[in-house]
């Protein structure tokens, strides 16, 4: 059942107690109870109309980064640490229901999403949690074992959790087929097969823990994290003349983070909340190749921080009408080395030891105001101010000031119908990895770094009409267009006895995308206990290749994205069962010397899930079924694309294998 309803922790929010809003749907965990999740998670991903965002732990600052799920009302005081992890740790037993926040509710800070859901977890005490195990076989014999635990204690106002992972995975965009070069004129260049293995191994623990202190509530967070990779490549060269190359790839990555939030009603107007964060990263890389005449070696290593500290004031004169405020300061850097050496010579890389540190602050201001119960206006404004600086190789210090506006509108027409529109001004943060050169081996590149970047600017508008049928069906509609100044691309850097590509700023390009969103419930179709979901979107984007002069595509833009998903859930024998399909992917990279096309066919899993007792479940799994090709289109020129001809192409086409494994879960604690 589906009910209309106010938000938890209405002080907290300044939500009033008797608020009923369109704005605001209820799916209590009944809802949920024949797909049998294990998760606060999988019910998330159950809930109509509502596609799950984890946010991106890449953007520096809070603003943006915490995905479109809150918990209990509040965002985690975590980034490191990702949404969908925390989600998995809660048990589905310990969730009381699911809210989704559509087109803004009073009090709530939507950050740009136009949907949110907060999971609401149970009051009681208790202890819960869970531990599993799987394992799986790719289909060259590799194998894939994963362990992780997790547990949860409520007791009173407290509650604590904790959770540890140890896994290993393979990377089935991998694998082995042809790779042949042609020449401009269609004679054969060179002819080889390309062998690539892709696998990682790692281990994650994270703890969490909140409690009321002086009147408000306290959040505690921290994780480790530690993934090793490690890529063998052999190319074995058939024509012109036999030989063998072969690259060893390795890399360790390291994280740390510690979060803390504080959040409490002042009085039956006012809010506060406070957050800090705290996080270190480590990346050390390696990349070696050795074709039995030269021998060539790649390392590059990083050491980065951020530390971030937010206030926000929150005041709600009445239902129809709140404002809140605040300031987000941020301290970020980075430390990167790179080098190659030829036969043990050392090859000299442009901007190949750089310290890049900003600082960075936001103040933010939102007004919501509702008119009528079927009209909610938001409107705010960020103001972004930061200072880059850049030593090392090369020196550069760069401010910016940025404005960011938006404005949400949210119409409900009728009971099962609302619109959604949008309009905002963002810049994008510029990625400290492009100020620092970076090699390839198997693909023969190197890559500048480019000291001249600029954030990429953009106006955004948005159109979205949401219909909700058949009690649990929902269908999402949305249009967007995109205005972009400075557009982030690929640009050449040029200088005596160099011609190297790097990242940069080339002038003003537009996007356009149109998706679609479909939860189906299948039972009036004859499939009982059937629920189809689709996202899918199109975009085409426009942009001046600063090298032709010519419009074309922004460069590594998917065209087509998305992803089919079938479950059939059978609870009176304990049961279920579905497929997940993901959309084939295609995009391509424009260089000042280069194009580059990748294109991975569509995806295909299965499973069977079985819980033979109340507190166990046997899930089989089989993963890229179908063992999808995965296609590299390279055309390579003999300088600029602008004034030099074809030098050759390159196609090459892999064959991956499926995965099929077993998975086991033990959950304990109350129900």
């Amino acid at each position: 059942m589906i009910r209309h309803t106010l938000l938890p922790l209405a002080a907290m929010l300044a939500l009033p107690a008797h608020a009923q809003t369109a704005d605001v749907l209820t799916f209590p965990a009944s809802f949920f109870a024949e797909a049998q999740p294990a998760s606060a998670y999988d019910m998330v991903l159950r809930v109509p109309g509502f596609a799950f965002d984890a946010g991106d732990s890449d953007v520096r600052g809070l603003a943006g980064s915490g995905g479109n799920v809150l918990i209990d009302g509040r965002r985690p005081a975590a980034k490191g640490d990702t949404l969908d992890a925390i989600l998995k740790r809660i048990p589905a037993a310990s969730v009381e229901r699911i809210e989704l926040i559509r087109g803004g509710a009073n009090g709530v800070d939507m950050q740009g999403a136009a949907l949110l859901a907060n999971v609401v977890r149970k009051q009681e005490t208790a202890v819960r949690g869970q531990a599993e195990a799987s394992f799986g076989v790719y289909g060259d014999g590799r194998t894939a074992p994963a362990i992780r635990a997790s547990a949860s204690r409520r007791h009173g106002d407290s509650q604590s959790e904790a959770a540890f992972t140890l896994y290993r995975s393979i990377d089935d965009e991998k694998g082995r087929g042809p790779r042949v070069r042609t020449n401009a004129d269609g004679s054969l260049r060179e002819r080889a097969i390309y062998d690539e293995r892709d696998g990682f191994r790692g281990g994650e623990i994270s703890a969490g823990h909140e409690q009321m202190l002086a009147g408000g509530r306290l959040q505690l967070t921290g994780s480790l994290k530690r993934a090793r990779e490690r890529a063998d490549t052999n190319l074995q060269f058939l024509a012109p003349t036999p030989g063998l190359e072969q690259v060893l790839e390795l890399e360790t990555k390291d994280n740390a983070e510690l979060g803390l939030g504080w959040s409490r009603p002042l009085g039956t107007r006012w809010a506060l909340e406070l957050t800090g964060l705290q996080r270190f990263s480590r990346d050390d890389a390696s990349e070696r190749s050795d074709d039995g005449s030269q021998v060539q070696a790649v390392s590059a290593d990083s050491r980065g921080g951020e530390s971030i500290m937010r206030a926000l004031l929150r005041w709600r004169h009445s239902y129809a009408l709140s404002i809140e405020g605040g300031a987000e300061a941020a301290y970020n850097y980075l430390d990167s080395h790179s080098a190659l050496a030829i036969n043990d010579v050392a090859i000299p890389l442009p901007a190949a030891n750089v310290r890049v540190a900003e600082r960075r602050a936001e103040g933010f201001a939102t007004a919501q105001w509702r008119p009528s119960p079927a009209l909610s206006v938001e409107a705010s404004l960020r103001v972004e101010a930061s200072r880059l600086v850049q030593t090392g190789d090369s020196s550069l210090t760069k401010s910016f000031v940025f404005p960011k506006p938006r404005l949400a509108l949210s119409w409900s027409s009728g009971p099962r119908t609302q619109w959604r529109f949008g309009l905002e001004r963002d810049a994008s943060q510029l990625d400290f990895g492009d100020f620092v050169s970076s090699t390839s081996l198997t693909s023969s590149t190197i890559t500048a770094g480019n000291q001249d970047l600029e954030p990429q600017r953009v106006w955004t508008a948005s159109l979205a009409w949401e219909r909700r049928f058949w009690g649990e069906g929902a269908l999402v509609l949305t249009a967007r267009r995109e205005w972009i100044s400075h557009t982030i691309d690929r640009v050449g850097v040029f200088g005596p006895g160099f011609a190297f590509d790097a990242p940069g700023n080339i002038g003003s390009g537009a996007k356009s995308k149109i998706e679609a969103s479909l939860s189906l419930p299948l039972g009036r179709l004859g499939i009982a206990g059937g629920l189809l979901k689709l996202d899918a979107g199109y975009r085409w984007t426009s942009v001046i290749d600063p090298t032709t002069g010519m419009r074309r595509p922004i460069s590594n833009e998917r065209p087509v994205d998305g992803e089919i998903h079938f479950t059939q859930d059978r609870p009176a024998l304990g049961f279920r069962w579905g497929m997940d399909l993901l959309l084939a992917k295609t995009k391509t990279e424009y260089r000042f010397n280069e194009i580059r096309r990748n294109q991975v066919d569509p995806r295909l899993s299965l499973f069977a899930e079985y819980r033979p007792a109340a507190h166990w479940t046997v899930r089989a799994f089989a993963e890229n079924v179908t063992g999808r090709a995965v296609r590299r289109d390279r055309f390579i020129y003999a300088g600029t694309r602008a004034t030099q001809p074809l030098r050759y192409s390159e196609v090459r086409t892999l064959a991956t294998r499926p995965l099929f494994g077993l998975l086991v879960r033990r959950d304990f604690g109350g129900k």
